[in-house]
């Protein structure tokens, strides 16, 4: 008897002939990016240099503040999963969900691995996502006041600072309607956001007291700052000086960018815009691109050794429980 042939993905799924509107928005995004920075790149010579001159007193300070964005973030999700746990595996498991977001994209690896590690305790599945989910709700919602209460004066004092061509204003101008289209497209269209949409609701009804929510408030106010205070020590570190309000709105900038690009960690979103946003604050390309580079070499880059570890812990920690 014949085999019938069993009929492909794309016999089955027309549409998926068609490049999605997400992958299009990103291929959007980075022809307009190469068409911006490829002119400069001859600028970019002096960025080694600066590294190899750097202040490593400062590149410290940005080390510590690290360490404690992720005591913070343990913090708060100790208070999202009601206690549940010991503090130090919590703090570990922040450390093994860094780790894992780096194969990951929009953060599936380390809210995984929440979950994973609340289903230990007898919550469900869904309950689960609620708790993982939490701290990312207050983060947002913490973040947006921030930014609401600086942005405004800070966000005209840098585009005052480029000095652009009208050409480049329309450049600017649909970068940003792209990353505003981005944020909607992923909402419908990535499963990803979509849950966390659906979850933004039951996070805020899940929670349990003053305690609780002050906890959370606190926790994700830290570690929005304490990161925020990392970037800039990082721009200290090659031995210039920002002010923190403008590092703060690049830093928001840049970490929306990272949460809704299509790679691991936001690998190369969130590059471009702390460069780009750096240079708005008056530094100079290479300058820029120096601080760029130590920033997450100290935030994303090293984190993976001690990160590695953790998740090898959590594992023997779950075989011998």
């Amino acid at each position: 008897m014949p085999q019938t042939r069993r009929p492909n993905r794309l016999e089955t799924n027309p549409s998926s002939r068609i490049i999605s509107p997400w992958s299009a928005l990103w291929l959007a995004v980075g022809l307009v990016g190469l068409y911006y920075f490829i002119p400069q790149l001859d600028e970019l010579n002096g960025t080694l240099s600066l590294l190899g001159h750097a202040n490593w007193w400062w590149a410290a300070g940005a080390l510590a503040l690290t360490f404690l964005s992720f005591i913070a973030g343990a913090f708060t999700q100790y208070a999202a999963g009601g206690r549940l746990g010991s503090r130090r595996t919590v703090f570990r498991l922040q450390l093994a969900g860094s780790f894992v977001s780096h194969f990951l994209p929009f953060s599936l690896g380390s809210i995984g691995l929440t979950v994973w590690y609340y289903r230990g305790f007898g919550l469900s599945r869904a309950r689960g996502l609620v708790v993982a989910l939490l701290p990312t709700v207050f983060g947002v919602l913490t973040t947006i006041g921030l930014l609401l209460s600086v942005s405004p004066v800070t966000l005209t004092r840098l585009t005052a600072r480029l000095h652009l061509e009208t050409a480049n204003w329309w450049l600017i101008t649909a970068v940003i309607i792209m990353l505003l289209a981005g944020v909607i497209i992923a909402f419908m269209y990535q499963p990803p956001f979509r849950t966390t949409a659906r979850q933004l609701l039951a996070g805020v009804k899940a929670i349990r007291g003053r305690r609780q929510l002050w906890s959370l408030i606190f926790g994700s106010l830290a570690m929005t700052v304490i990161s925020a205070a990392a970037l800039l020590a990082s721009v200290e570190s090659i031995r210039t000086s920002v002010a923190f309000a403008d590092v703060f709105v690049v830093y928001v900038l840049s970490t929306l960018a990272g949460g809704i690009a299509p790679t691991p960690g936001g690998v190369g979103a969130t590059e471009a815009v702390l460069t780009f946003g750096l240079v708005a604050t008056g530094l100079s390309l290479p300058q820029a691109a120096a601080a760029t580079l130590m920033y997450r070499l100290i935030t994303f880059w090293l984190p993976i050794i001690p990160g590695g570890v953790a998740l090898r812990l959590l594992r023997r920690q779950a075989k011998n429980v």
